[in-house]
């Protein structure tokens, strides 16, 4: 979620550190900040709220900056506010540090350094990391660091710098991301790779339980011991994050648009005349041949995504699947065999219960397949392989080109596990994958009738959405995407069991959003609504253009494109997207950045 960037160099610090911070808007934050040494002193700028807001006030800075760090600040431990954002202060101000991830121990550790006399001005677990290197410190920096980290318990990417070193800098990393860049007399740091510019010439990442000195141009790196170690270092090929909005009122709206275009480039050479790509799953074969079992491991938006894969596994392939929530799975004590395959999803790479879950996995001896959206990520780095999405940078919080190209290639993976096990796969099915792209289309070509639709239903505020078999997983993902971004209740059924419970709900004031895009259950959604219908509960119906027969419904019909079962949730998908965008737009929501929510979800 948080933040991290920084810079050693003789160009204009603050602003490469607020265009670093820029690139890592999406991970979500609600304060930003920076520090740098300058004329011997620590000189530092907090602010609550929008970047802007710390970009605006740089002019209070009155010197230039050199080794500076910069962060985004998520809320975890304290309110949003200028004491807690980072970054955090030793006593006399000194040095600085910034930190993503959570100390576990940090109030033990703050009522040590209480009982020593040491004063804390903020409530984050996090300033107890600046207080204690100074503590430590006797004058040489990495030597303070590294007595400070041998202490803490929890996960960390800290960077450190102080006034006696004014062309230095300290970093470390306990599982959790912090990558360095290197051009000719440049140092950049941060939490995100993608968020370096191009003239980087080489890329490390920072392993766990691993410091490091930094200086323009140079990188040492040191155990917690002090004894020489190595980075590990990557082809230097950054993914470009264009922060334009291309024209669009919001990222969410550009990104949702964009779907014709990542879905090609999820399929692109990896399904052609039938045939699935997908030859690194021959590295699996073994484990595929004997193959008793799949789990689908994600959270939110990828649980979906999970839930629908493990549908389509079922139904094509009668190979046993589930979908498992990350944060569930570490700690339901089931002993799973050996000849189960995991595979894990996240958009960002770096979800901290699915990397957790990942890592428990392997030491188990399971083997994991990750199907994430951002290259060099630490679940890429904990996984047995992994395959990219391919559906280019998401800045919006809320989760939508990424999450239809989840679902495609998840799907493309399971029947290419059944073809490699010589199960029959229905050819209908490989022929229709490739008119994705164009079902996509066909319905963002709806956008004036959506558009329309929500601004009649946007003062709802409670919200069923019904949907049976593959539409069921659909309900619970549009549902979702409604609550995210308009704040709106939503609530996602099976429509048989409305019968059972929910149905006391209804009334005018609770509108229903049904998705009939799974033809053998047509007939008994119709039966579902009209229970609806005749106790006066109000209807929004997305079913296919050629269906008849709902007239009795008496209630707005969006037409959608025909396609098979199995592939269906994906144009339904971006409709209920784009529903829920336009709502969220009528009712003047902060729709990019949703309050309380993150892109990049890095604590458990």
């Amino acid at each position: 979620m948080c933040g991290i960037f920084g810079y050693l160099g003789k160009n204009n610090a603050r602003q490469i550190c607020i265009e670093g911070l820029k690139a890592l808007e999406y991970r979500g934050y609600d304060s930003a900040g920076i520090a740098g040494v300058s004329e011997g002193k620590i000189q530092s700028l907090k602010q609550v709220g929008h970047l802007s807001e710390l970009e605006k006030s740089l002019d209070l800075l009155t010197h230039s900056l050199q080794s500076t760090i910069a962060h985004t600040r998520w809320a975890t431990h304290g309110k949003a506010n200028v004491d807690n954002a980072h970054p955090h202060f030793d006593e006399h101000k000194t040095l600085a540090i910034v930190h993503n991830g959570i100390i576990e121990n940090h109030r033990e550790i703050k009522q040590k350094l209480k009982n020593l006399g040491v004063n804390f001005y903020s409530d984050t677990d996090s300033e107890v990391i600046a207080k204690l290197i100074a503590h430590h410190y006797r004058g040489n920096l990495i030597e303070a660091v590294s007595r400070c980290l041998k202490e803490l318990k929890g996960l960390w990417a800290i960077a450190c710098i102080h006034q006696d070193y004014p062309g230095s800098m300290v970093v470390a990393s306990h599982d959790t991301p912090l990558a360095v860049a290197i051009s000719d007399d440049e140092t950049f740091i941060s939490s995100d790779a993608n968020a370096f510019s191009q003239k980087a010439k080489r890329l490390f990442f920072i392993k766990s339980h691993q410091l490091a000195l930094l200086k323009p141009g140079s990188i040492e790196t040191f155990d917690y011991e002090l004894n020489t170690d190595y980075p590990l270092e990557e082809p230097f090929t950054p993914q470009v994050i264009n922060l334009s909005k291309m024209g669009f009122d919001h990222f969410m709206q550009k990104e949702i648009f964009e779907q014709p275009f990542t879905l090609d480039a999820t399929l692109k050479n990896r399904i052609h005349n039938r045939l699935i790509g997908l030859d690194e799953l021959y590295s699996l074969k073994p484990l595929i041949k004997e193959l008793s079992r799949i789990i689908f491991i994600g959270c939110g938006t990828s649980w979906h995504a999970g839930l629908q894969a493990a549908l389509l596994c079922e139904k094509s392939t009668s190979i046993p699947a589930q979908a498992l929530v990350a944060s569930e799975l570490r700690y339901n004590d089931i002993s799973y065999p050996k000849s189960t395959l995991f595979i894990a999803i996240s958009q960002s790479g770096e979800t901290m219960d699915t990397l957790a879950a990942i890592k428990d996995l392997r030491k188990k001896g399971h083997t994991v397949l990750a199907l994430t959206n951002v290259a060099h990520s630490s679940i890429e780095k904990a996984s047995s392989l992994t395959m990219h999405l391919y559906a280019g940078p998401e800045i919006s919080v809320c989760s939508t080109k990424a999450f239809t190209s989840q679902l495609t290639l998840a799907s493309l993976v399971v029947l290419k596990i059944a073809q490699i096990k010589e199960l029959s796969v229905d050819p209908i099915l490989l022929e229709e994958f490739q008119k994705l792209p164009t079902l996509a289309q066909e319905v963002l070509s709806q956008k004036e009738v959506i558009k329309a639709l929500a601004e009649k239903i946007a003062h709802f505020e409670d919200f069923y959405f019904l949907g049976r078999q593959d539409m069921y997983v659909t309900a619970l993902e549009s549902a979702l995407k409604l609550k995210e971004i308009s704040y709106a209740q939503a609530t996602a059924y099976p429509a048989g069991e409305m019968k059972h419970g929910p149905i006391a709900l209804i009334n005018e004031k609770l509108l229903t959003i049904a998705l009939l895009g799974h033809q053998g259950t047509l007939d008994k959604m119709h039966s579902n609504l009209m229970e609806i219908h005749s106790r006066g509960g109000p209807l929004v119906i997305f079913a296919p253009h050629d269906l008849t027969g709902l007239e009795d419904l008496n209630s707005p019909v969006i037409p959608m494109p025909l396609c098979h079962d199995a592939l269906a949730p994906i144009p339904y998908a971006i409709a209920c997207q784009l529903m829920a965008y336009y709502i969220a737009s009528f009712k003047n929501c902060p729709i990019d950045k949703p309050k309380n929510l993150a892109k990049s979800v890095t604590v458990e």
